[in-house]
């Protein structure tokens, strides 16, 4: 979309968070980034996350969509349980994101789940049009835990 390509990271080691870049198709320099966990870890010895595992999605008007993952340790740790290394709902885990693809600004987000026990918004945003307007769902890859 308008010379540039779209990636992103997925930041698992711990204090890492995720990343959305824009790369320059023709000379690979990183015209923009986001980041996307909004504010500090509260500890970044043992959170991370957010990030996105899947292709974004770019559509005709140059705008980006991407699923974010949760924040992890899921559900915390022994010392830290319920999300305690990290604030709140760690904005913009859990959510999808949509982006100006030329300038990288952030257009809006919806977090999809704040309560970040399952891997729910990483899936890829995909756009459809059927007789009306275009409308951004999640490809479900797998079924839910315990589905027959």
């Amino acid at each position: 979309a308008g010379g540039l390509l779209f990636t992103s990271s997925v930041a698992q080691e711990a204090g890492g968070k995720g990343v959305v870049y824009a790369v320059d198709a023709a000379d690979g320099v990183v015209r923009w980034r986001f980041t996307t966990v909004r504010d500090p870890w509260a500890n970044p010895r043992v959170a991370s996350g957010g990030g996105a595992w899947w292709t974004p999605t770019v559509d005709p008007e140059g705008t980006v969509y991407v699923g974010t993952a949760n924040p992890l340790p899921w559900g915390g740790t022994p010392a830290e349980p319920n999300g305690a290394a990290y604030r709140g709902p760690a904005l913009y885990t859990d959510s999808l994101l949509a982006f100006d693809g030329r300038t990288g600004a952030l257009r809006w987000f919806e977090l999809v789940r704040a309560c970040h026990v399952g891997v729910i918004a990483q899936l890829q945003a995909a756009l459809f049009r059927a007789l009306g307007p275009a409308v951004i769902a999640f490809i479900r890859i797998w079924p839910t835990v315990g589905a027959k």
